[in-house]
């Protein structure tokens, strides 16, 4: 995925989750097995627990979670032309020249939306978190070793 997500070449890479986290998946994913998880750190600076489930065959879940253990937000990759008019816009006016190579949805615990859209010119690709009006809450360069 992208940067603020598990951008790891460590396919079924696992960290012991903090017990808190635990007894949430427990809770809502019971049956669910843990693909991975590891502790990141958002481009906004904020360190969270990310983890990817595979709740059925073919279906998985995407969560990212406080280092207190409190879900912070889902991610659902959507396509490019799902995108709000207010994202697409922002990135035609703040980020001329690139294309956006995949896109998520982050439904926010506590209600709303964010985007996450990776963007590229040429070498350089961007990963970047748009609130759902458009603004920019914040951008990172990717490395090439981030790319999955």
């Amino acid at each position: 995925m992208l940067c603020f997500s598990a951008c790891d070449d460590d396919a079924g890479h696992t960290i012991q989750l903090p017990e808190s986290i635990q007894a949430y998946l427990d809770a809502n994913y019971s049956g669910a097995e843990i693909e991975e998880s590891e502790q990141d750190t958002l481009c906004t600076g904020t360190v969270v627990y990310e983890v990817k489930l595979e709740v059925k065959d073919n279906e998985e879940a995407d969560l990212t979670f406080s280092t207190e253990g409190a879900l912070l937000f889902t991610e659902n990759e959507i396509p490019a032309n799902q995108l709000p008019t207010t994202v697409t816009a922002a990135i035609s006016a703040n980020y001329a020249g690139f294309s956006t190579e995949e896109a998520e949805r982050l439904d926010l615990a506590v209600g709303g939306n964010q985007y996450e859209v990776e963007l590229k010119n040429g070498a350089v690709v961007k990963s970047v978190l748009f609130n759902a009006d458009g603004t920019v809450v914040c951008e990172e360069l990717e490395d090439e070793d981030d790319e999955e």
